[in-house]
Protein backbone atom coordinates (compact mmCIF):
# COMPACT_ATOMS: atom_id res chain seq x y z
CA UNK A 1 0.00 0.00 0.00
CA UNK A 2 1.41 3.36 -1.03
CA UNK A 3 1.30 6.18 1.45
CA UNK A 4 2.18 9.82 0.90
CA UNK A 5 3.84 11.62 3.81
CA UNK A 6 5.74 14.83 4.28
CA UNK A 7 8.89 14.50 6.35
CA UNK A 8 10.39 17.95 6.08
CA UNK A 9 13.20 16.74 3.82
CA UNK A 10 11.16 16.44 0.64
CA UNK A 11 8.08 14.46 -0.44
CA UNK A 12 8.40 10.77 0.25
CA UNK A 13 6.57 7.80 -1.18
CA UNK A 14 7.58 4.42 0.30
CA UNK A 15 6.44 0.84 0.07
CA UNK A 16 7.57 0.12 3.59
CA UNK A 17 6.80 1.62 6.96
CA UNK A 18 7.89 4.96 5.52
CA UNK A 19 6.36 4.81 2.03
CA UNK A 20 8.30 4.78 -1.28
CA UNK A 21 10.80 7.44 -2.19
CA UNK A 22 10.56 9.60 -5.31
CA UNK A 23 14.13 10.78 -4.67
CA UNK A 24 16.00 7.48 -4.61
CA UNK A 25 19.76 8.07 -5.14
CA UNK A 26 21.93 5.01 -5.76
CA UNK A 27 24.26 3.62 -3.14
CA UNK A 28 27.88 4.70 -3.86
CA UNK A 29 29.82 2.35 -6.14
CA UNK A 30 32.57 1.81 -3.57
CA UNK A 31 29.99 0.07 -1.36
CA UNK A 32 29.75 -2.84 -3.79
CA UNK A 33 33.54 -3.18 -3.90
CA UNK A 34 33.80 -3.08 -0.10
CA UNK A 35 31.06 -5.71 0.31
CA UNK A 36 32.70 -7.98 -2.29
CA UNK A 37 36.04 -7.77 -0.46
CA UNK A 38 34.43 -8.46 2.92
CA UNK A 39 32.47 -11.46 1.60
CA UNK A 40 35.63 -12.84 -0.01
CA UNK A 41 37.64 -12.54 3.20
CA UNK A 42 34.94 -14.15 5.36
CA UNK A 43 34.35 -16.99 2.88
CA UNK A 44 38.06 -17.74 2.46
CA UNK A 45 38.68 -17.60 6.22
CA UNK A 46 35.76 -19.95 6.93
CA UNK A 47 37.12 -22.35 4.31
CA UNK A 48 40.53 -22.37 5.96
CA UNK A 49 38.97 -22.81 9.40
CA UNK A 50 36.75 -25.68 8.21
CA UNK A 51 39.72 -27.43 6.58
CA UNK A 52 41.83 -27.30 9.72
CA UNK A 53 44.73 -25.94 7.66
CA UNK A 54 44.74 -22.47 9.22
CA UNK A 55 46.13 -22.05 12.72
CA UNK A 56 43.65 -20.12 14.89
CA UNK A 57 44.52 -18.02 17.90
CA UNK A 58 45.59 -20.19 20.79
CA UNK A 59 43.80 -18.10 23.43
CA UNK A 60 40.87 -16.30 21.79
CA UNK A 61 38.68 -14.04 23.89
CA UNK A 62 35.61 -16.11 22.97
CA UNK A 63 35.24 -19.68 21.66
CA UNK A 64 36.16 -19.99 17.99
CA UNK A 65 32.72 -21.29 17.02
CA UNK A 66 31.25 -17.98 18.24
CA UNK A 67 33.43 -16.07 15.78
CA UNK A 68 32.54 -18.44 12.95
CA UNK A 69 28.81 -18.30 13.68
CA UNK A 70 28.65 -14.51 14.05
CA UNK A 71 30.79 -13.76 11.00
CA UNK A 72 28.80 -16.09 8.74
CA UNK A 73 25.47 -14.78 10.08
CA UNK A 74 26.39 -11.14 9.54
CA UNK A 75 27.78 -11.86 6.08
CA UNK A 76 24.81 -13.88 4.82
CA UNK A 77 22.20 -11.48 6.22
CA UNK A 78 24.08 -8.44 4.94
CA UNK A 79 24.55 -9.96 1.50
CA UNK A 80 20.84 -10.80 1.34
CA UNK A 81 19.97 -7.14 1.89
CA UNK A 82 22.57 -5.91 -0.58
CA UNK A 83 21.42 -8.11 -3.46
CA UNK A 84 17.76 -7.13 -2.94
CA UNK A 85 18.61 -3.80 -4.67
CA UNK A 86 15.19 -2.27 -3.97
CA UNK A 87 16.02 0.37 -1.43
CA UNK A 88 19.30 2.22 -0.76
CA UNK A 89 18.57 1.84 2.95
CA UNK A 90 18.46 -1.94 2.57
CA UNK A 91 21.72 -1.94 0.61
CA UNK A 92 23.34 0.42 3.11
CA UNK A 93 22.26 -1.71 6.06
CA UNK A 94 23.48 -4.85 4.30
CA UNK A 95 26.87 -3.28 3.61
CA UNK A 96 27.17 -2.26 7.25
CA UNK A 97 26.35 -5.79 8.46
CA UNK A 98 29.00 -7.33 6.18
CA UNK A 99 31.55 -4.88 7.56
CA UNK A 100 30.65 -5.89 11.13
CA UNK A 101 31.08 -9.58 10.29
CA UNK A 102 34.37 -9.22 8.43
CA UNK A 103 36.84 -8.72 11.36
CA UNK A 104 35.23 -11.52 13.35
CA UNK A 105 37.03 -14.14 11.24
CA UNK A 106 40.50 -12.96 12.24
CA UNK A 107 40.85 -15.27 15.30
CA UNK A 108 40.12 -18.22 13.00
CA UNK A 109 43.25 -17.64 10.88
CA UNK A 110 45.55 -15.41 12.93
CA UNK A 111 47.55 -18.05 14.79
CA UNK A 112 50.46 -17.99 12.36
CA UNK A 113 52.05 -21.10 10.93
CA UNK A 114 52.61 -19.98 7.35
CA UNK A 115 49.57 -21.71 5.87
CA UNK A 116 47.86 -20.86 2.55
CA UNK A 117 46.42 -17.38 2.07
CA UNK A 118 48.36 -15.99 5.02
CA UNK A 119 47.94 -12.53 3.49
CA UNK A 120 44.27 -12.67 4.53
CA UNK A 121 45.37 -11.61 8.00
CA UNK A 122 46.68 -8.37 6.48
CA UNK A 123 43.52 -7.85 4.42
CA UNK A 124 41.09 -5.56 6.27
CA UNK A 125 37.99 -4.57 4.24
CA UNK A 126 36.33 -3.63 7.53
CA UNK A 127 38.14 -0.26 7.38
CA UNK A 128 35.15 0.77 5.21
CA UNK A 129 32.90 0.50 8.29
CA UNK A 130 32.92 4.26 9.07
CA UNK A 131 32.06 5.13 5.46
CA UNK A 132 29.25 2.55 5.40
CA UNK A 133 27.84 3.78 8.71
CA UNK A 134 27.95 7.44 7.59
CA UNK A 135 26.31 6.51 4.28
CA UNK A 136 23.55 4.55 6.01
CA UNK A 137 22.95 7.45 8.40
CA UNK A 138 22.23 9.70 5.39
CA UNK A 139 19.74 7.21 3.90
CA UNK A 140 17.88 6.34 7.10
CA UNK A 141 15.07 6.96 7.79
CA UNK A 142 14.87 9.04 4.58
CA UNK A 143 17.44 10.53 2.24
CA UNK A 144 19.27 13.40 3.93
CA UNK A 145 18.90 16.77 2.23
CA UNK A 146 19.52 20.36 3.21
CA UNK A 147 22.47 22.49 4.25
CA UNK A 148 24.25 19.72 6.14
CA UNK A 149 24.19 17.22 3.27
CA UNK A 150 27.27 18.52 1.36
CA UNK A 151 29.40 18.39 4.51
CA UNK A 152 28.29 14.85 5.33
CA UNK A 153 28.85 13.79 1.74
CA UNK A 154 32.42 15.10 2.03
CA UNK A 155 32.93 13.10 5.23
CA UNK A 156 31.71 9.92 3.50
CA UNK A 157 34.06 10.50 0.57
CA UNK A 158 36.99 11.13 2.94
CA UNK A 159 36.24 7.97 4.97
CA UNK A 160 35.94 5.87 1.80
CA UNK A 161 39.14 7.32 0.35
CA UNK A 162 41.04 6.73 3.59
CA UNK A 163 39.74 3.15 3.73
CA UNK A 164 40.90 2.49 0.16
CA UNK A 165 44.37 3.78 1.04
CA UNK A 166 44.54 1.62 4.18
CA UNK A 167 43.46 -1.50 2.28
CA UNK A 168 46.10 -0.79 -0.36
CA UNK A 169 48.80 -0.34 2.29
CA UNK A 170 47.81 -3.57 4.04
CA UNK A 171 47.84 -5.60 0.84
CA UNK A 172 51.14 -4.09 -0.35
CA UNK A 173 52.72 -4.81 3.03
CA UNK A 174 51.84 -8.51 2.65
CA UNK A 175 53.68 -8.68 -0.66
CA UNK A 176 56.84 -6.72 0.06
CA UNK A 177 59.16 -5.62 2.82
CA UNK A 178 59.93 -1.98 3.27
CA UNK A 179 58.24 1.25 4.22
CA UNK A 180 54.71 0.01 3.53
CA UNK A 181 55.20 -3.08 5.63
CA UNK A 182 56.50 -1.02 8.56
CA UNK A 183 53.58 1.40 8.18
CA UNK A 184 51.02 -1.41 8.12
CA UNK A 185 52.68 -3.03 11.14
CA UNK A 186 52.48 0.26 13.03
CA UNK A 187 48.79 0.65 12.19
CA UNK A 188 47.92 -2.90 13.28
CA UNK A 189 50.29 -3.13 16.25
CA UNK A 190 48.48 -3.62 19.53
CA UNK A 191 50.19 -1.53 22.23
CA UNK A 192 50.19 -2.81 25.77
CA UNK A 193 46.71 -2.51 27.32
CA UNK A 194 45.37 -0.72 24.23
CA UNK A 195 43.83 -1.43 20.85
CA UNK A 196 45.62 -0.94 17.55
CA UNK A 197 45.64 2.51 15.90
CA UNK A 198 43.60 1.01 13.04
CA UNK A 199 40.73 0.09 15.34
CA UNK A 200 40.96 3.34 17.26
CA UNK A 201 40.73 5.28 13.99
CA UNK A 202 37.71 3.29 12.85
CA UNK A 203 35.93 3.80 16.16
CA UNK A 204 36.68 7.53 16.22
CA UNK A 205 35.26 7.95 12.69
CA UNK A 206 32.21 5.74 13.31
CA UNK A 207 31.12 7.29 16.62
CA UNK A 208 29.86 10.61 15.17
CA UNK A 209 27.95 8.71 12.48
CA UNK A 210 26.08 6.79 15.17
CA UNK A 211 25.27 10.11 16.86
CA UNK A 212 23.95 11.46 13.53
CA UNK A 213 21.79 8.35 13.15
CA UNK A 214 20.32 8.88 16.63
CA UNK A 215 19.62 12.56 15.89
CA UNK A 216 17.90 11.73 12.60
CA UNK A 217 15.79 9.06 14.34
CA UNK A 218 14.74 11.68 16.90
CA UNK A 219 13.67 13.95 14.02
CA UNK A 220 11.83 11.20 12.14
CA UNK A 221 8.28 11.71 10.84
CA UNK A 222 5.56 11.21 13.44
CA UNK A 223 3.98 8.36 11.46
CA UNK A 224 7.16 6.25 11.47
CA UNK A 225 8.84 7.53 14.62
CA UNK A 226 8.22 4.42 16.81
CA UNK A 227 9.69 2.04 14.20
CA UNK A 228 12.64 4.32 13.49
CA UNK A 229 13.53 4.79 17.14
CA UNK A 230 13.16 1.08 17.91
CA UNK A 231 15.44 0.20 15.00
CA UNK A 232 18.03 2.83 15.96
CA UNK A 233 17.98 1.68 19.59
CA UNK A 234 18.56 -1.91 18.47
CA UNK A 235 21.47 -0.81 16.29
CA UNK A 236 23.00 1.13 19.20
CA UNK A 237 22.59 -1.88 21.53
CA UNK A 238 24.45 -4.01 19.00
CA UNK A 239 27.27 -1.63 18.05
CA UNK A 240 27.43 0.64 21.10
CA UNK A 241 29.18 -1.73 23.56
CA UNK A 242 32.02 -2.69 21.22
CA UNK A 243 32.54 0.90 20.05
CA UNK A 244 32.65 2.21 23.64
CA UNK A 245 34.97 -0.63 24.70
CA UNK A 246 37.41 -0.03 21.86
CA UNK A 247 37.42 3.74 22.38
CA UNK A 248 37.95 3.41 26.14
CA UNK A 249 40.71 0.84 25.67
CA UNK A 250 42.39 3.03 23.08
CA UNK A 251 42.50 6.30 25.04
CA UNK A 252 42.42 5.12 28.67
CA UNK A 253 45.40 2.89 29.60
CA UNK A 254 44.08 2.23 33.09
CA UNK A 255 40.90 0.78 31.64
CA UNK A 256 42.94 -1.36 29.24
CA UNK A 257 44.88 -2.84 32.15
CA UNK A 258 41.71 -3.45 34.13
CA UNK A 259 39.96 -5.01 31.16
CA UNK A 260 42.62 -7.64 30.43
CA UNK A 261 42.59 -9.39 33.82
CA UNK A 262 40.83 -12.70 34.48
CA UNK A 263 38.34 -11.12 36.87
CA UNK A 264 36.88 -8.59 34.40
CA UNK A 265 37.71 -9.71 30.84
CA UNK A 266 35.06 -12.48 30.63
CA UNK A 267 32.31 -10.11 31.78
CA UNK A 268 33.23 -7.27 29.41
CA UNK A 269 33.66 -9.75 26.56
CA UNK A 270 30.23 -11.23 27.32
CA UNK A 271 28.60 -7.78 27.16
CA UNK A 272 30.31 -6.96 23.84
CA UNK A 273 29.45 -10.27 22.16
CA UNK A 274 25.94 -10.27 23.61
CA UNK A 275 25.38 -6.87 22.01
CA UNK A 276 26.75 -8.06 18.66
CA UNK A 277 24.70 -11.25 18.90
CA UNK A 278 21.45 -9.29 19.13
CA UNK A 279 22.06 -7.50 15.83
CA UNK A 280 21.06 -10.29 13.39
CA UNK A 281 17.81 -10.90 15.28
CA UNK A 282 16.91 -7.25 15.87
CA UNK A 283 17.74 -6.29 12.28
CA UNK A 284 15.72 -9.23 10.93
CA UNK A 285 12.75 -8.21 13.08
CA UNK A 286 13.01 -4.59 11.95
CA UNK A 287 13.25 -5.55 8.28
CA UNK A 288 10.68 -8.35 8.15
CA UNK A 289 8.06 -7.15 10.64
CA UNK A 290 8.61 -3.41 11.13
CA UNK A 291 9.47 -2.97 7.42
CA UNK A 292 12.03 -0.22 8.06
CA UNK A 293 13.49 -0.84 4.59
CA UNK A 294 11.80 -1.79 1.34
CA UNK A 295 12.27 -5.52 0.81
CA UNK A 296 9.19 -6.02 -1.37
CA UNK A 297 11.40 -7.67 -3.99
CA UNK A 298 11.97 -10.54 -1.57
CA UNK A 299 8.20 -11.17 -1.55
CA UNK A 300 8.23 -12.24 -5.20
CA UNK A 301 8.71 -15.97 -5.79
CA UNK A 302 11.51 -15.50 -8.33
CA UNK A 303 13.47 -13.26 -5.98
CA UNK A 304 12.96 -15.65 -3.07
CA UNK A 305 14.24 -18.50 -5.23
CA UNK A 306 17.30 -16.50 -6.32
CA UNK A 307 18.04 -15.43 -2.74
CA UNK A 308 17.66 -18.97 -1.40
CA UNK A 309 19.99 -20.35 -4.07
CA UNK A 310 22.58 -17.66 -3.30
CA UNK A 311 22.58 -18.52 0.40
CA UNK A 312 22.77 -22.28 -0.25
CA UNK A 313 25.58 -21.72 -2.75
CA UNK A 314 27.57 -19.88 -0.09
CA UNK A 315 26.81 -22.57 2.51
CA UNK A 316 28.02 -25.21 0.04
CA UNK A 317 31.08 -23.29 -1.07
CA UNK A 318 32.59 -23.06 2.43
CA UNK A 319 32.86 -26.84 3.09
CA UNK A 320 33.87 -27.45 -0.55
CA UNK A 321 36.73 -24.98 -0.24
CA UNK A 322 37.64 -26.43 3.14
CA UNK A 323 37.75 -29.93 1.63
CA UNK A 324 39.98 -28.70 -1.20
CA UNK A 325 42.40 -27.06 1.24
CA UNK A 326 42.45 -30.24 3.34
CA UNK A 327 43.16 -32.49 0.32
CA UNK A 328 45.95 -30.22 -0.90
CA UNK A 329 47.51 -30.17 2.56
CA UNK A 330 47.40 -34.00 2.74
CA UNK A 331 47.99 -34.72 -0.95
CA UNK A 332 50.76 -37.26 -0.19
CA UNK A 333 48.41 -39.50 1.81
CA UNK A 334 46.21 -42.24 0.38
CA UNK A 335 42.41 -41.93 0.36
CA UNK A 336 42.18 -44.64 3.01
CA UNK A 337 44.46 -42.71 5.35
CA UNK A 338 42.65 -39.43 4.59
CA UNK A 339 39.21 -40.69 5.58
CA UNK A 340 40.29 -42.99 8.40
CA UNK A 341 42.62 -40.66 10.27
CA UNK A 342 40.15 -37.85 10.89
CA UNK A 343 36.43 -37.23 10.67
CA UNK A 344 36.95 -33.76 9.21
CA UNK A 345 37.14 -34.69 5.47
CA UNK A 346 34.09 -36.94 5.73
CA UNK A 347 32.11 -34.20 7.48
CA UNK A 348 33.11 -31.68 4.82
CA UNK A 349 32.23 -34.11 2.03
CA UNK A 350 28.79 -34.81 3.51
CA UNK A 351 28.20 -31.06 3.89
CA UNK A 352 29.10 -30.47 0.24
CA UNK A 353 26.79 -33.25 -0.94
CA UNK A 354 23.95 -31.93 1.22
CA UNK A 355 24.44 -28.48 -0.27
CA UNK A 356 24.42 -29.85 -3.83
CA UNK A 357 21.23 -31.78 -3.11
CA UNK A 358 19.63 -28.63 -1.71
CA UNK A 359 20.60 -26.75 -4.88
CA UNK A 360 19.19 -29.52 -7.03
CA UNK A 361 15.86 -29.90 -5.25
Amino acid sequence: MFMRINVGEGPIQRRSAFGSCDYNPPVPAWTTVAVAMAVFRVTAALMLYASGVAVPLSQPVAPLWVYAALSSTFTVSGLALVISRRDPRAEGLGALLTMVGCPLVRPLIAGGGGGPLTWLESFHPEVFTPACLWAFATFFPVQMRGRGWPAVRGIIAACAGLAAVLVGISLASALETGVLQRLAAALNQVPRDRVSPMWLLQTALSGPALVLLIWRAWQAPVESRPQVRLFTAALCVGLGPIMLELMAEGIWPAYGRAMHVPATEPWITAVVFLGLGTLPFSMAYAVLFQRVVDTSMALHAAAEYLLARSIVWMATLVPFGGLCFYLVQHRNESLTMLFSGSGRPLTLLVSVLAGLLALRY
